[in-house]
């Protein structure tokens, strides 16, 4: 019964926070501001793998810069999101008060507000942390094949970089670019263990 409890607790600020979301027509900005910052952590995963590929430098060492630069990224895309989404919010407020003839304070439209620049501003901020999943599958092939994992890892967020652009350009569903992940997830799962089998 308790479980039943939360459940529905849950799933009714799912729903308030949907509706806000709505209100303050914020669904574009976040699937923009998601799409903005996974595309942002790739990018700097890439460039830190890369360094460390050529230099043959540790795991140890692709964490940590790795993980510095992701959480840099992270803590400047928040603070320009709040900064950018205030402003913006703040002139849309002025014009539909002027509109109205009326202020806002207090109302539902001015809460919608309030929770878009919150979720953007946590969308914006930890979608880069994506970037650690090419991390992780960087470190993985290459302590599995036998040869450099560099080619298959820029493979991968090629794909990633490329699907994330025909999304933001609404080319490509959320749904679709689900499936492309798991398809070069799975590709490149099978090509591990096809060499290893051959070369091993």
């Amino acid at each position: 019964m308790r479980e039943a409890r939360k459940l529905y607790r849950m799933f009714n600020i799912f729903e308030k926070l949907r509706t806000y979301l709505r209100t303050a027509e914020a669904v574009p900005q976040l699937r923009r501001y998601i799409t903005l910052g996974m595309f942002d952590g790739i990018v700097v995963a890439l460039a830190a793998i890369i360094a460390v590929d050529l230099k043959n430098l540790s795991s140890s060492i692709l964490w940590t810069s790795g993980l510095s630069s992701l959480l840099g990224v992270a803590l400047a895309s928040a603070w320009n999101t709040v900064q950018a989404e205030l402003l913006e919010r703040a002139s849309e407020i002025r014009r539909m008060e002027k509109i109205i003839l009326r202020p806002l304070k207090g109302t539902m439209l001015e809460k919608a507000y309030k929770v878009s620049i919150v979720v953007c501003t946590l969308a914006h901020s930890l979608s880069p942390l994506t970037g650690l999943g090419l991390i992780l599958l960087y470190l993985y092939l290459r302590s599995w094949v036998p040869f450099s994992a560099l080619p298959l890892t820029m493979l991968s967020g090629s794909v990633v970089l490329g699907s994330l652009g025909l999304m933001y350009r609404n080319e490509l569903s959320r749904k679709d670019l689900a499936k492309l992940c798991v398809l070069m997830s799975s590709i490149t799962v099978g090509l591990v263990i096809v060499l290893a089998v051959v070369l091993g």
